[in-house]
């Protein structure tokens, strides 16, 4: 059985893929601060911003994941914005490290980063080539994330690196709106009209297996759906697949004033395409949002 090695493999995406893979015949550790929830999981306790030991459950791996960091859910101050930051790059680094010894060198590392590399673009449409963006502190950390990352070339790492939209599933994003638009409290931040690049949980999952499995993927990928809606859109089919009133919206004012600069990312703008779906093709099965919020819905 080939070796999936998943860091941060005990949250939602990560207990998910853990699941996947076993099913698909690959034996799986995570490693992690948290107990694994999947049944056949290995576990290797960890806090990998501090270092990550050359422990032997993590020798010999076909493939590592690299799913780590914290939420960025939380007080928008300074030790919060750290711990963001401290969690996703100094993980990888330390991750990166281990491949030095090729006992714990992969085949290929896929690499978690997020559409926030963008940084606030308005109506400009962005793909894999684009640029990172500058002034929000989430484009950041997505760009010295990556950077870390892409250091595993050098020992001959095939390297992926996912730029994920906002993921949809019963928990994260979507999990945390939920709650609001049950009681009809569900709205935009602000006019709604900036861009909200999306993806179904699982055709991301599907994308992991994908890459991990074949040799001829590599390099960033912008893991979002074929569909681009403004935050307005997604608002209002949310609030109507829930039959729930759609009246209120937060003014930006007023979330600057609770949450600081937070607010600046909240309301960024992404008009996120990807020129590599083609080669994905068979992963996609939620090419529209309202496909994609129904079926969310209706597994409860």
């Amino acid at each position: 059985m080939k070796k999936v090695v998943i860091v941060g493999g005990s949250g939602f995406i990560g207990s998910k893929l853990s699941g996947l893979l076993i099913k698909q015949g690959f034996s799986v550790v995570s490693v992690d601060k948290n107990q694994p929830s999947v049944s056949g999981v290995g576990f290797l306790r960890c806090s990998c911003e501090i270092a990550i030991p050359q422990d032997d459950k993590l020798k010999n791996p076909y493939a590592v994941i690299n799913l780590a960091g914290r939420s960025i859910q939380g007080p928008w101050n300074k030790e919060h914005k750290e711990s963001i930051y401290s969690s996703r790059i100094k993980t990888t680094q330390n991750l990166v490290k281990l491949f030095k010894t090729p006992d714990f060198r992969p085949s290929v590392l896929v690499q978690a980063s997020a559409v926030g590399f963008y940084g606030d673009r308005k109506e400009e449409l962005l793909t894999e080539g684009s640029k990172a963006g500058d002034g929000l502190y989430l484009a950041h950390v997505a760009k010295d994330w990556e950077l870390e990352a892409s250091n595993a070339l050098r020992y001959g790492v095939r390297t992926v690196i996912f730029r994920q939209g906002h993921v949809l599933g019963q928990y994260g994003f979507l999990g945390s709106l939920r709650p609001l638009y049950i009681k009809g409290l569900g709205g935009p931040v602000g006019s709604g009209d900036n861009w909200l690049p999306w993806i179904h949980v699982d055709d991301l999952l599907r994308l992991y297996l994908f890459a991990i499995k074949n040799n001829s993927i590599s390099g960033i990928v912008n893991t979002v759906a074929p569909e681009v809606v403004r935050y307005r859109e997604f608002s209002r089919l949310y609030a109507r697949i829930l039959q729930k009133p759609h009246l209120l919206h937060v003014p930006v004012w007023l979330f600057r004033f609770k949450y600081g600069d937070f607010a600046d990312e909240i309301t960024a703008s992404q008009k996120v395409s990807s020129l590599r779906l083609w080669e994905f093709r068979s992963c996609i099965v939620f090419t529209t949002l309202k496909k994609a919020l129904q079926d969310i819905e209706n597994s409860k």
